[in-house]
């Protein structure tokens, strides 16, 4: 996202999004965040390379709860260019450990260009501590019907949050669905 993408994207949004913070870039690793809640402290970091920026920020919910935003975008590993994910798997790790460390809930979110069976996806879930939405989440086929609720979930600890059935009071089952 680039000059003329913030341009577009403020006069379209800010009017319903009155927070952000935004880095444009003509790299392809401009970054914008745009929030109805309050940023807290944001930043843009340079983890990694000097060219490829992060978002940090609080964010203060309408009840006055906070959790802990990382907004990243590594860059990928490219054949003939930069084959190796050196960099990508250094500012993932970094941001594991940054999220192992807060005090705070945590969303870790972006296009990581990794994926979810890779060796440092799986060290990234060790470090953080976080739960990886795309694994034992979703739909499953398991009956006619549709259950959903949501609550913390108590063995990971108030990082994490997974959909459970029970706290809506339709049962014991995770989320399923026909």
């Amino acid at each position: 996202t680039d000059g003329w993408w913030k341009n577009a994207l403020d006069e379209k949004l800010c009017n319903d999004y009155g927070h952000s913070v935004s880095v444009p870039l003509e790299n392809t690793y401009g970054m914008m965040l745009y929030s109805r809640f309050r940023l807290i402290d944001p930043e843009i970091r340079y983890l990694v390379e000097p060219d490829v920026p992060s978002i940090h920020t609080k964010i203060r919910l309408d009840d006055g709860s906070m959790f802990r935003l990382f907004g990243i975008h590594p860059s990928p590993p490219v054949p003939n260019e930069n084959p190796r994910s050196s960099e990508r798997d250094a500012e993932i790790l970094i941001v594991a450990k940054e999220a192992e460390r807060s005090d705070l809930p945590v969303i870790v979110a972006g296009d990581l260009n990794d994926v979810a069976w890779s060796y440092t996806t799986e060290l990234f879930l060790k470090i953080s501590n976080l739960l990886d939405p795309r694994r034992g989440r979703g739909c499953r086929r398991r009956s006619a019907k549709i259950r959903i609720g949501f609550g913390d979930d108590p063995s990971r600890g108030r990082k994490a949050r997974s959909a459970r059935s029970a706290d809506a009071g339709l049962g014991r089952d995770p989320v399923h669905a026909a």
